[in-house]
């Protein structure tokens, strides 16, 4: 009798554990699909990169001074070039 209760015991315990590890496991799984989710979202798009007429740091093209054909990456270097002609 006492075997029989034992063996009883040890099976609702294995299957306690084995409901426990699954219950993990998709706790993770949406762990990750959240994570994954909140990656994409703060990915930015790419961007087209200019180089600076002045100074060539390449600077996103909708951040970029536009000057005739020439690009800058700040008022600072588009007056300092158009200084030194």
């Amino acid at each position: 009798m006492f075997i029989r209760t034992l063996i009883i015991l040890i099976g609702i315990w294995m299957l306690w554990q084995i409901f426990q590890g699954y219950k993990a496991s998709l706790e993770n799984e949406a762990e990750n699909q959240t994570k994954q989710k909140k990656q994409n979202q703060a990915m930015p798009e790419k961007q087209h990169m200019l180089p600076c007429a002045f100074c060539g740091m390449h600077i996103p093209e909708q951040e970029a001074i536009h000057r005739g054909d020439k690009v800058y990456c700040c008022q600072e270097h588009r007056l300092a070039d158009e200084n030194q002609r």
